[in-house]
């Protein structure tokens, strides 16, 4: 029963101490460290970031993005539009690894934060500048189960969260599929057979072989800092028709639905990454199970095994 409250807790994003909200009265962010006294900690996000180090690592791998689910759900929670896939199987599953991620992670949902105008909607700045709209597509960690696992573990790696920015330009054909069915769900509800988008149609263009990286926190209550997120550093194209749709959706009071992003939390002590990746190196015997890659071996090693066994020709 514990676990199923956590998980619901997760899933709603309220608490037993108030309802929370975005405006700038008592439900807003500047009061939800009375909500959840986590929102208070010194690793929140979003960030603005500037001034990332960087560092190199092997590819993000996303595995079954493309595979379409047996069933969607699609939300207006209230707070945002959300929504969660049912796959065929559970190793049909999407999973995202790789990238300098500490595990492999499982995919659990994808919601959106965006503004009532072009020049505001993003949770995450880059150089001060805000993006129209953002994307979240959460993971937890594939060896805890679900997501109460994530959250009653508790670690900083607990979940992943791959951040996508969005700028005007054509429309995403992943989100081009799910806004006719919008206007079911404009008022605070849900449907259940919501089209069967795989997540490489929202992806669409995205370049995921430079993104930056930081250990924060959910963005909105409870606030738990158990985030590993991995932000793109190139935004993908939305629609100003796209928009339009989003915008038009109303919260749980009836009022427009916008602006549901957090201000941006201090970075502190926290490092904060550029990643670029290069390729893995793959050689014959030199896969994994199911063609998942094996080690990486370094091409000096490489050479010197060749010239110094003979055998190996």
């Amino acid at each position: 029963m514990a676990s199923m409250c956590l998980l619901l807790l997760f899933l709603t994003s309220c608490s037993a101490k108030g309802q929370w909200d975005y405006s700038k009265g008592p439900g807003g962010p500047a009061h939800w460290v009375g909500v959840a006294a986590a929102c208070g900690g010194d690793h929140q996000s979003p960030i603005d970031i500037t001034g990332a180090k960087v560092a190199t690592h092997a590819p993000l791998q996303l595995e079954h993005y493309s595979t379409a689910p047996t069933q969607a759900h699609l939300e207006n929670n209230g707070h945002t539009a959300k929504l969660t896939l049912l796959p065929s199987s559970p190793a049909t599953t999407p999973t995202l690894l790789g990238g300098g991620l500490p595990a492999r992670y499982s995919f659990a949902q994808v919601h959106f934060h965006w503004g009532a105008e072009d020049g505001r909607g993003s949770e995450h700045l880059v150089a001060g500048q805000a993006a129209p709209l953002e994307m979240h597509l959460v993971h937890f960690k594939s060896a805890l189960g679900n997501l109460t696992g994530a959250l009653e573990e508790g670690a900083p790696d607990s979940l992943a969260v791959l951040g996508i920015l969005f700028q005007v330009g054509s429309a995403n054909p992943g989100l081009e599929q799910l806004l006719p069915r919008l206007p079911e769900m404009r008022n605070n509800s849900k449907i259940t057979d919501a089209p069967l988008v795989s997540l490489t149609s929202l992806l669409d263009t995205a370049d995921l072989t430079s993104f930056y990286r930081y250990s924060g926190s959910l963005t909105t209550p409870t606030c738990n800092e158990i985030v590993q997120w991995t932000v793109v550093e190139s935004p993908i194209s939305v629609s100003r028709e796209q928009l339009a749709a989003l915008r038009s959706l109303q919260d749980a009071h009836g009022q427009p639905l916008v602006d549901n992003y957090r201000p941006v939390q201090s970075v502190g002590a926290r490092r904060v990454t550029h990643v670029t990746t290069r390729p893995l190196l793959r050689t014959a015997g030199f896969l994994g199970s199911g063609g998942a890659p094996g080690p990486v071996v370094c091409p000096l090693l490489l050479t010197l095994l060749l010239v110094c066994s003979p055998a190996l020709y």
